[in-house]
Parts: C-alpha cells; structure tokens; sequence
C-alpha cells in the first residue's frame, strides 16, 4: 500500500473497506477516518487522492444492483451510501466516479474540519471534470467561510508550493481562492505561523506569500522577530530593496549558449512594489545587528546595491570585516574596496 497516507489514516480507510465487504455499519469506520485525515499533510493531496481511491477501492466504474440484490440480499450500491451514511461524502471526494465526487461535493456543508479536507476541496476544484471544478467551488463558497482561521492557514501555507503547479486553475478561480486570504483572522493566523514555528519551509512559504499585498504591513515584524532566521532574512530583503519578489511555481527559458543553442530553466520571478512606506536604510541597519549569518548577509547585499547613493551605509560595512563568517567578510571587504 502507497506510503504516502499517514499510518492512522490507511488503518482508517481499511477499517472501512472491511465493513463496506462485511455489510456491516459504515458508520464508526467513516467518523474514524475523518477524524484521521486530521494526521495527513494537506501537501500531499496530489499523492494522496489516488492512494485513498484505491485503499477505498472506489472505483470508476461498478455493476448495477438488481431490485433482489438491493431488497433480498441488503446490497447497497455506493450512490445510496452516500445519502445513507453521514459523513461519508468526505471519503468520497476521492472517488474514481466523477458523477460521485460531484455528488459527494454537493453534500458537504459547514466548517471544514482540517486542513487536509480543506485541500482535499481545493484539489477538486483542479479536477479534470468541469462539472467536478464547478461544485467544488460552491462547495468552499459555501464552506470556507465558517472554517476555522487557523485551519485555513495551515492549508494556505502547506500547499502553496503544490497548488502552484496546479493547472487547470483559471485567474478568476485563482483569484477567488486567494480572497480567502484577504480575511484579517486568517492573514494574522498566517502571520502568527510564520513568527512562531521553528519547523518547515518557512522561508519558501513567505517568499510564495510575497505576492499578496496584504502581507506588506506584517513584513517588519517578520523581520525582526520571526523565530526562523530565513524568515527574517525574506522579510528584511523585501523591506531593504522596497519591493517583493515572488514565484509562482511556473519556469521561464533562458540561454546559457546561444550561439550552440544550449537553454536552461529558471523559476518565473514576479515583483512588485511594496505598499508600505519602508525605510530602506533603517531596514538595513537592523538587519546588521541581527546574530544570524543570512540576515546580516541580506543587509550587506543591499548595501552593495545602494553603496552609490548612501555612502552612509558604506561605513556600516566595516565592522563585518572580522566577522566570524567568511561570506560576510567577503562582503564587507566588497563594498569598502569598492567604495575606495
């Protein structure tokens, strides 16, 4: 069986696939396996869709009872489960039968109960059937909004890589999507995440969130008091050079020879402005002080960058020439050479 589902969730879903053969009642089965999906990544939704199908065995295509076997020998096709067994509409997002996952889609109401269901919704509405896409968004319009802050940032955070590469996402869809963001408990929740936690790819995480303009007002206390030293050091570059770089998991060609028609691939790059008033050369300055390498190393960086302009920040630069760190050195032996 795929190791991509958690342990408590794979025992979950076989728990349900034993009472689905036996006849028995699905109901404890499908209260324990959404309560498991609560120990899954949302990130692994794209891995985890197929895995759950086939653990289910929800398959495409299934024989049509006869009116004995539903009335003599009790068989229940799985259409009439999902209007007979609470709950079990979440189980079947990941149906292999799109007329059951739109099915399944409409049933669901209220808040969503973590954040690996939260993704779940999201990765329908990336479903291959546009009839599938067009009810999981009146699905997360019509849940999302009742769902707990933090569960919506945890989602936002732990995919933001994955639902980059997702591609059958329009802008409007996109758009919508990224509104949820816009909700000021979810933005502080977000925020909170970032300054708190100690473990994940928190700089990349930031780095993808850059896009938004309402991360903008958070970026200097990010910057001075995020627990994760590449926290700061996105936030102090973003603030430092006055606009926000970020990715959007696409790639762009470029040419490493043209004249032998050698090209490489590179992460597509955004930028923007910042909306906020940044003091540029106060950014830098306490970027300095900071005991992290990779922030003082971003202060330096943007030195260099407006050493032309701010022969000030220049004599900032030479403390760092007996810096422990040999980048650092190096940099700070760059800009008083050069100013020289």
């Amino acid at each position: 069986m795929p190791k991509v589902l958690s342990p408590l969730l794979l025992a979950a879903i076989e728990r349900y696939s034993a009472a689905r053969e036996a006849r028995t009642d699905l109901a404890k089965p499908i209260v324990d396996f959404i309560a498991a999906t609560g120990d899954q990544s949302p990130a692994s939704i794209a891995d985890a869709d197929g895995a759950i199908a086939s653990a289910a065995r929800l398959w495409s295509w299934s024989r049509k009872l006869s009116w004995f076997e539903r009335n003599v020998f009790g068989k229940r096709a799985d259409r009439d489960l999902l209007d007979e067994v609470p709950g079990l509409a979440y189980l079947f997002l990941f149906h292999k039968n799109g007329f059951l996952r739109q099915a399944a889609l409409e049933r669901i109401s209220g808040p969503i109960s973590n954040a690996f269901l939260v993704a779940a919704l999201a990765w329908r509405r990336n479903d291959w059937v546009d009839q599938v896409r067009a009810s999981a968004k009146a699905c997360m319009d019509r849940c999302l909004p009742s769902t707990s802050p933090d569960v919506l940032a945890e989602f936002f955070l732990e995919t933001a890589g994955p639902r980059s590469t997702w591609r059958r996402w329009s802008d409007a869809q996109r758009q919508s999507m990224d509104a949820l963001l816009a909700r000021p408990e979810v933005a502080a929740e977000i925020v909170a995440q970032l300054l708190m936690q100690r473990d994940g790819p928190l700089p990349s995480w930031l780095r993808y969130l850059l896009r938004y303009e309402w991360i903008d007002p958070y970026l200097k206390i990010l910057a001075s008091e995020a627990k994760i030293p590449g926290v700061r050091a996105v936030a102090l570059q973003a603030l430092a050079y006055g606009f926000a770089r970020s990715t959007d998991g696409s790639r762009q060609r470029f040419w490493i020879d043209k004249p032998m028609g050698i090209i490489g691939w590179r992460p597509h790059v955004q930028q923007r402005a910042l909306t906020i008033h940044s003091d540029r050369s106060e950014a830098i300055r306490s970027g300095l002080q900071d005991c992290s390498t990779a922030v003082r190393k971003v202060a330096l960086e943007a030195i260099m960058d407006r050493a032309s302009d701010d022969t000030e920040l220049v004599a900032l630069a030479e403390p760092f020439l007996n810096d422990r760190s040999a980048c650092i050195r190096s940099k700070a032996a760059f800009i008083v050479e050069r100013v020289k």
